[in-house]
This record gives structure tokens, sequence and C-alpha cells, in this order.
């Protein structure tokens, strides 16, 4: 069984891992956190689509759905892989639930090694693999970055023994659309929320998934690296600094 008690029963290696990433503006800023009222943490994942019958993104996010922490409320939501319709369908999200952290979740069908953390929302789409690239918002800018500390992150997830890697690109397609829909409408928007896109492994290029116990080891690895990203999140809401560290 996966454990979805983010807070009371905590690893010590994402503890000392987030603590080894990043020093709070206040030592206790979690602590802090948990005396005001609840954050709204909402994560996104992706439904089944051609060639990907399994989405690991959406088995993490109505996993961590589940959980329940008095410092945090988490809501969950899987969107389609669609361009249009999950573009649309994230903006009515942030309006409708408001927000404090975003965590969006995709995955890499291509890889099964690491845990990919976006680092910018680019401009760019392209229905399919034959057509040419175009803009997603004709008049806004070329890209968002991270609303996280991306460099960091990627520090602490490797030291919790979470094999993580920092990407520059979220590619073309409806991942990417995904995370620069949010952002370009947190911005225009004014949120002050703090947002982010991560890119999962694919399990079905994990040839022990094949075996359901193998298989609850690996989900059980991408809680935690939730766990480690949400705690990196609640410590970026309360000290109130600015997220990504990456220039181009």
């Amino acid at each position: 069984m996966v454990n979805h008690d983010l807070f009371s029963t905590k690893s010590d290696e994402v503890t000392s891992a987030v603590r080894g990433a990043m020093v709070p503006a206040s030592s206790n800023a979690l602590q802090d956190r948990k005396t005001r009222q609840a954050a709204k943490v909402v994560v996104t994942g992706f439904e089944a689509f051609s060639g990907m019958p399994v989405n690991p993104s959406a088995e993490l996010a109505l996993n961590i759905g589940r959980c329940k922490d008095k410092c945090i409320l988490v809501e969950s939501f899987l969107l389609p892989a669609c361009f249009r319709r999950a573009g649309h369908n994230i903006c009515k999200i942030i309006d409708t639930e408001q927000p404090d952290i975003l965590l969006m979740f995709g995955v890499d069908a291509t890889q099964r090694k690491h845990v990919k953390v976006e680092a910018w929302a680019t401009n760019t789409w392209r229905p399919d693999a034959y057509d040419t690239v175009r803009r997603i918002h004709p008049s806004s800018p070329a890209e968002y970055a991270s609303r996280l500390p991306v460099v960091p992150l990627v520090r602490a997830l490797n030291t919790a023994g979470i094999s993580a890697v920092v990407s520059e690109s979220a590619g073309y397609y409806v991942c990417n659309y995904v995370f620069y829909s949010a952002a370009q409408y947190i911005h225009s928007k004014q949120y002050r929320t703090i947002f982010a896109f991560v890119h999962l492994p694919s399990l079905a290029l994990h040839p022990e998934s094949c075996q359901m116990g193998r298989r609850d080891g690996v989900m059980s690895k991408l809680v935690r690296a939730l766990q480690l990203i949400i705690h990196m999140a609640l410590i970026q809401l309360s000290s109130k600094q600015p997220g990504n560290e990456m220039e181009r």
C-alpha cells in the first residue's frame, strides 16, 4: 500500500534532502504554514492515451489526492491528452480552485530512468510530428519559468535516492501546452500561485512493472518524490522568495 500521510510519517531521507537543498527565510517555515490556514495544493495528471494505457501521472495524482493532512488540502484532477481541451481545463481548474501550489505531472514515454523537472514552459506546440511548430498564445511571451527552484529540487530528489534531472524543454506536445497555458493564465491574472511541471518516467518501459508488487514499489517511489516536491513548494510558499534559479 502507498503511504499517503505526507507529513506525520515523512522519511528521514526526504526530510534531510529538503533541508539540504534550501534554506527557508525562517527555520520554522513549515511550522509557520501549519499554524496558518491550510495551503491548497492542486495536483494534475493525464488520462490514458494511445500507447500509454496506464498513465503513471494519473495514478500519482489519484493516489496523492486521497491524502489527509492538517496543513495542506490536496485536490487532484486528470486532464485529457488533447491540446485545447487540456489547456482550457487547466485554466478552469486554476480559476475554480485558486491553488497556492499547482503541480502538474505528465509522462515521458521515451525513457524510464529519470524524473524530469521542467525549468521552462515555452510558447510552442506542434499538433503532430509532421506539422510545423506554432505559438500557443501569439501575443504572449516566448516562455515562462517554473516558480519552483528547479536546481535545488533536483538536488533534493537525487539526495533522497530518486533519480532526477533538470529539463529545459517540455517538448512540443500536450504536456508543454498545459504547462504554458497554466503559466500564461497565472501571469495574466497576476496570481501568486507556485507552479511547476514534472515529467515522470514511463512505467511501461520498466520490465519489473509487469509484476504488481514491483510496480507498487515504483509508484511508492514516485509518491515519495511528490511528497518531497510538496515540501519544497511549501518552503517556497512560506519564504515568498523568487523560485527558478535558471537563466537563459
